[in-house]
């Protein structure tokens, strides 16, 4: 029996704690969210702030609350999108200000094994799917799609795409998922699939 693919996650803006705390600052400048999921079964999550004030100032100058090692942590709603240890930290910089930190964490090698039953899903175009990209090549169908934000959607998982040409429509296994949010598209679920011919 399919999952229908629906508003499963009310919330509209992910949080972000770090170790053990979320703090309002993170949340008010967070400008983009990327979290990858790989059929190798890493999976790795990266953030980037606004870390520049209006009165001219870092928002996050040597902050060590961004610390190599602290545990990162994404939810939305209820669900845990993301949870690991911050291992790369990153700056942008502008000669007008915007500058911007990132930060890079991915899950300990140990959790990266998961021993879960796939789930099904059916998703139409229209509705809770807003875009795919689906080819054919030799023995394969594969492609791209993303997706009103499922943060129960994992690698591995059977998703049944309807309401697209009857030669792409049917079931695909999810090979890579990403959980994206910024500020022009908001939050979202990409992911990708492949399947038999």
């Amino acid at each position: 029996m399919s999952d229908t693919w629906s508003s499963l996650l009310a919330a509209s803006r992910p949080e972000i704690a770090v170790a053990g705390a979320a703090s309002p600052a993170i949340q008010i400048d967070l400008q983009s969210l990327v979290i990858r999921e790989r059929a190798d079964g890493a999976t790795s999550c990266e953030i980037t702030l606004n870390n520049w004030s209006a009165s001219g100032g870092y928002l996050f100058a040597d902050s060590a609350v961004f610390d190599l090692g602290h545990q990162l942590r994404v939810t939305l709603g209820t669900a845990t999108l993301f949870s690991g240890a911050i291992n790369r930290l990153g700056a942008g910089y502008r000669e007008t200000g915007g500058h911007t930190l990132t930060v890079v964490a991915e899950t300990k090698p140990v959790t990266r094994i998961r021993r879960r039953v796939a789930k099904s899903w059916s998703i139409t175009l229209g509705q809770a799917l807003r875009e795919a990209a689906l080819d054919r090549a030799g023995g394969t169908m594969a492609g791209a799609a993303v997706a009103e934000v499922n943060g129960s959607l994992h690698v591995g998982d059977a998703v049944t795409l309807q309401a697209v040409l009857p030669r792409f429509a049917g079931t695909y296994t999810v090979t890579e998922v990403r959980h994206l949010f910024d500020l022009q598209a908001g939050l979202r679920t990409g992911f990708s699939v492949s399947r038999p011919a």
